[in-house]
């Protein structure tokens, strides 16, 4: 079975010096493999391809490339997976020369990536070596390869290149694709201004709000308490209860709700609309009462065969509701 390790676990084992586990291992979004290094000192095109794989890498999540593990297909899931190591002279990676290509082929540069040798203890004088592109890289993406070398060898400073990793390969960014991102950034200046202006507008909204927040005492304590009262004035204390609490965010003025039994808003309370078509069947009102001068509760029951079957108890007050 093809298999999938995380980026350090790939590092615990190059340390060891003992590459045979890595066999099997699957290319993915942060692994890649070569079977060889890149062939820098003779080919301008291995320089593209080399800052092509890094900045895809960076374009992603991260990763790391492994220079030395030669991958085959495999047939049932047709993903690439490492199928042997091949060590090689160390004369053939020359470490400074791979960051040079890097600082001067991708830009912004990306300081932070690890370029690392290990050496075989199967071939004695021989190595493997890995490219890591470290997670926090990706927070300067996106990265662009600065040249562009055509078929015929020759390199154009003027042409870029954008490339990121999806899953186990590179695929082309289209015209169309890269238009579009160019595009969105030239309007950044533009939305930048819009989207100020609009927490301007929201920070003097809210103001008075966040004011008021500030001064008032958090209301926990005191729901807590009006749910034991609640659940006492039903006889409900100590027993299993389906409680709905809720609290306004500001203050409410509803001066109404203690000067007549026949305002609107205590109409309201002792007489609710029905939520569903055959309602609640609550068959035995009970007039509300005003409780410490502080918030009126309505207390009823719903029976069945003159026995309770439910109680119910609603409270409001000026500063919000239970």
């Amino acid at each position: 079975m093809p298999g999938t390790n995380t980026v350090a676990e790939i590092v615990e084992i190059l340390r060891t010096g003992h590459f045979d586990p890595l066999i099997g291992i699957v290319e993915t979004l942060q692994v890649e493999a070569k079977s060889e290094p890149y062939k820098l000192s003779s080919s301008d095109w291995q320089k593209q391809e080399l800052a092509k794989d890094v900045s895809a890498l960076a374009n992603a999540c991260g990763g790391i490339i492994l220079v030395g593990f030669r991958t085959t297909k495999n047939n049932l899931t047709a993903v690439e997976e490492i199928e042997s190591c091949r060590p090689f002279e160390a004369s053939f990676f020359d470490t400074q020369q791979y960051r040079n290509v890097l600082q001067n082929w991708i830009h912004p540069p990306i300081h932070s990536v690890q370029i690392d040798c290990y050496q075989s203890s199967s071939h004695p004088g021989k190595q493997v070596a890995a490219i890591i592109v470290p997670p926090d890289a990706c927070d300067d993406k996106p990265y662009v390869v600065t040249r562009a070398v055509t078929q015929d060898g020759k390199v154009f400073g003027t042409l870029i290149g954008y490339f990121e990793r999806v899953l186990d390969r590179v695929p082309a960014t289209s015209v169309g694709t890269l238009r579009s991102r160019i595009k969105d950034g030239m309007r950044f200046g533009e939305l930048s201004e819009r989207l100020t202006s609009v927490e301007s507008m929201l920070a003097k909204l809210l103001s008075p709000i966040r004011e008021t927040a500030g001064k008032q005492t958090d209301p926990t304590e005191q729901i807590i308490e009006r749910i034991a009262e609640a659940e006492k004035a039903v006889e409900r204390t100590g027993n299993p209860n389906l409680v709905l609490a809720a609290f306004s965010a500001s203050k409410c003025d509803l001066p109404q709700l203690f000067e007549s039994q026949a305002a609107p808003v205590v109409e309201l309370l002792e007489h609710p609309p029905r939520l569903r078509q055959n309602g609640f069947a609550i068959r035995v009102p009970k007039q509300s009462s005003i409780i410490k001068g502080e918030l009126r509760r309505w207390c009823l029951r719903r029976l069945r065969n003159n026995r309770p079957l439910e109680r119910w108890c609603f409270d409001s007050s000026w500063s919000g509701g239970l």
